[in-house]
């Protein structure tokens, strides 16, 4: 299908139809871990993205400053540093992003009135077939795709565009929890393989699934995704558009966010950024901590000292109080801190990460 019909077709509702229902699919924010190269299962190289797997090999992730045909400034980037050239059934390597269902909600999947959907996905690759789903919160429902690079593709940047027909079946959330699950497999085992299209269960590939895992070097590039609603079928994804940063800031702290400057992870040593109140007793901080943006829900808080130590405050002065965790933790911030051993009357001071991810 044409570009232009596309745009003809959004012409009609542009603001619906080209609204991106992907956060951060530039990848230009990464607060908690900016450019650091990650290789645990569940590191975010980008808000929004984490990379997750079990298997028997490792592999290194980040965000990186590389420049896409769309002129985005970043990408995120997995590289093979141990191969694991058998995938157990069980086992499997992804990219993925939970999508609140508020956020997909009138796609109205789980309905005989479900919505096609279409996906655009800035790849740089191996060649081979990689799978790519949407599953339910429940993951007991999947749509699948194929990803296929061709050899003459192979390691250079492309654009992939995936239909999907909507699940009329199942339960897909339309809250704050997630509503769609949207997975990229680099590997996947025999357990998560199954065929085209809708299905029951949890599926994020099928048999044609590349290994990508197999050869040491190997590097999967993922860049400028775009998930939208295709409501007349055309089958073409609206032209990529980079988000304004500040929006897509927003948007992202809304499920995470640090009192830390920008350039600086959590657990940094540095009082830049750093919050205070005073001990209203020997066990409790009573103070006004308010997020710089509600949360999606009321966030899991973990609070840092002057040094970078989790779990403590510090004092003026210098030094780390005994235990400490925030109380009273709603969607706008907290209110209490609980210690023990401070100064009543004395003012201490903290960093934190809040967070309220998928």
């Amino acid at each position: 299908m044409t570009e232009s019909r596309a745009r003809f077709a959004a012409s009609r509702d542009p603001a619906r139809a080209r609204r991106n229902r992907i956060v951060n699919g530039g990848m230009m924010v990464s607060q908690e871990n900016g450019s650091a190269v990650g290789t645990a299962s569940g590191f975010y190289p980008a808000d929004q993205w984490p990379y997750v797997g079990i298997h028997d090999g490792a592999v290194q992730v980040a965000q990186v400053a590389s420049v896409t045909p769309e002129g985005s400034p970043n990408r995120i980037r997995v590289t093979v540093t141990t191969a694991d050239t058998s995938i157990a059934a069980g086992q499997y390597a992804i990219l993925l992003q939970k999508l609140e269902g508020f956020n997909v909600a009138d796609f109205i999947w789980g309905t005989a009135s479900a919505k096609a959907t279409i996906l655009r996905v800035g790849v740089k690759a191996p060649a081979g077939t990689y799978g790519v789903s949407i599953r339910n919160n429940a993951t007991d429902r999947s749509v699948v795709a194929n990803m296929v690079i061709s050899g003459g593709e192979a390691n250079t940047d492309v654009v992939k565009t995936l239909v999907f027909t909507g699940d009329t079946a199942g339960t897909w959330t339309k809250d704050n929890t997630a509503g769609m699950i949207m997975t990229i497999a680099l590997a996947a085992g025999s357990t998560f393989q199954g065929s085209l299209g809708v299905q029951a269960g949890s599926i994020i590939a099928t048999s044609s699934q590349f290994n990508f895992l197999g050869t040491v070097g190997n590097v999967f590039e993922l860049f400028d995704v775009g998930f939208y609603l295709d409501p007349d079928a055309t089958g073409a994804a609206p032209p990529w558009e980079l988000p304004d940063y500040a929006d897509e800031l927003r948007r992202c702290l809304w499920f995470w966010e640090k009192t830390y400057p920008r350039a600086s992870p959590p657990g940094t040593a540095t009082s830049a950024g750093m919050m205070g109140a005073v001990a209203a007793s020997a066990g409790a901080i009573l103070g006004t901590f308010v997020f710089k943006s509600p949360k999606r829900a009321a966030p899991t808080v973990t609070l840092y000292g002057e040094s970078g130590t989790s779990g403590v405050i510090s004092a003026v002065g210098g030094g780390n109080t005994a235990a400490a965790t925030a109380s009273g933790v709603t969607e706008s911030g907290f209110f209490q801190i609980t210690t023990s051993g401070l100064t009543a009357g004395a003012v201490y001071y903290t960093h934190f990460k809040a967070d309220s991810r998928l």
